[in-house]
């Protein structure tokens, strides 16, 4: 960058800027553009703490190199994205095994207890209150990639379209009660 300083030095004005590293792709294919807009909308209307900044910069710039040199992409691109940042900054889901009964979710299905941010096997999926969500096997598959592999392994990721519903409506329905974020007229807005 190059900049110059007002004639009261009070303030400096952007000249000129060289981009080290171009997308391409991302400045051609307004696909992937919006993705990449959503996921960085989502990271400003969440807010980052100093101490999740680093970790938040790193999945935005895997997210952008995945949106770049991907040739297909996973059709959940943005709720993984979403799912995996809040897991990153500290809303974390044991992924592995049942937070009831500690049996492993492996394999299996599992329920997602809405309130209390909980993934649970069949039998403890009755003792919740609140919203539940089935994850069937290929949708928890799904759940646990996004939030345990790097974003450039997502598009190893498929899913049929129940699948793909059963995990969008979980990620969703725990990003809006926990974080209370949900988008709205191509913003995300606090609920």
């Amino acid at each position: 960058f190059r900049v110059q300083a007002t004639n009261r030095g009070m303030y400096l004005s952007l000249q000129e800027g060289v981009l080290l590293q171009g997308p391409v792709r991302l400045r051609s294919d307004w696909s992937r553009h919006g993705i990449a807009t959503n996921c960085a909308k989502f990271t400003q209307a969440f807010g980052v703490s100093p101490e999740g900044a680093a970790t938040a910069y790193g999945l935005l710039v895997q997210t952008l190199q995945l949106l770049e040199e991907a040739d297909t992409l996973p059709a959940l691109l943005p709720f993984f994205y979403r799912m995996r940042f809040v897991y990153d900054q500290g809303y974390a889901l044991n992924t592995e095994t049942c937070a009831r009964c500690g049996c492993s979710l492996q394999n299996g299905a599992a329920y997602l207890l809405v309130r209390e941010g909980e993934l649970v096997c069949r039998s403890c999926s009755g003792q919740s209150t609140g919203r539940v969500h089935f994850l069937g096997e290929e949708a928890l598959n799904a759940l646990c990639t996004a939030v345990l592999a790097s974003p450039l392994d997502w598009p190893a990721v498929a899913l049929s379209s129940t699948g793909r519903s059963e995990c969008a409506r979980a990620i969703e329905g725990f990003i809006q009660y926990h974080v209370g974020l949900t988008w709205e007229q191509g913003r995300f807005t606090r609920i």
